[in-house]
């Protein structure tokens, strides 16, 4: 019998959504699962009651239907939202992975935010020979643009070099 997965993202993650989605179809037997995916297409641009409309959809189907989940956890609107659906399938008790967040008793898909800002920070300042690098971040509870910025600082100041506020 098919597993079924339920899939959670935001669709202003779907590059990375269907890149995932590409490289699971490519790697598990055929037949294997079947895969739902709940996309809200949130923003940071609407209302609040645009965007938890928008959410329901997160919302949906019956968990316990489900053996597996993945939740795209940063590239959720807001943490709120993410420890939602996480309540959801732990209460199912389905095996839940996250991708980009860690959580207790769930699996975890990280991504190494501190070696690639690292290489980006020395490649503009030795092959472009930039001193001042402006930084655009993400939300500010989102872990990995805390880690980038935090990355940029420290290599600002190895350098002798200043992030100023406005940067």
């Amino acid at each position: 019998m098919k597993k079924k997965i339920a899939m959670f993202a935001n669709e202003w993650n779907n590059e990375n959504v269907c890149r995932f989605m590409e490289g699971m179809n490519r790697l598990l037997p055929e037949d294997y699962a079947d895969i739902f995916c709940f996309v809200a297409a949130n923003s940071y641009g609407r209302t609040d009651v645009g965007n938890e409309s928008e959410s329901t959809i997160h919302f949906l189907a019956d968990l316990h239907d489900f053996d597996y989940a993945i939740v795209f956890s940063n590239g959720l609107n807001s943490n709120e939202l993410r420890d939602r659906i996480y309540a959801r399938c732990e209460e199912a008790g389905i095996t839940t992975f996250c991708v980009g967040d860690k959580k207790d008793g769930f699996y975890s898909m990280l991504i190494d935010n501190e070696t690639g800002m690292r290489q980006l920070c020395e490649h503009l300042y030795t092959v472009h020979k930039v001193r001042r690098i402006h930084f655009i971040a993400g939300a500010e509870e989102n872990e990995d643009s805390k880690v980038r910025l935090r990355v940029l600082s420290d290599f600002q100041k190895e350098k002798g070099l200043v992030l100023r506020d406005e940067d």
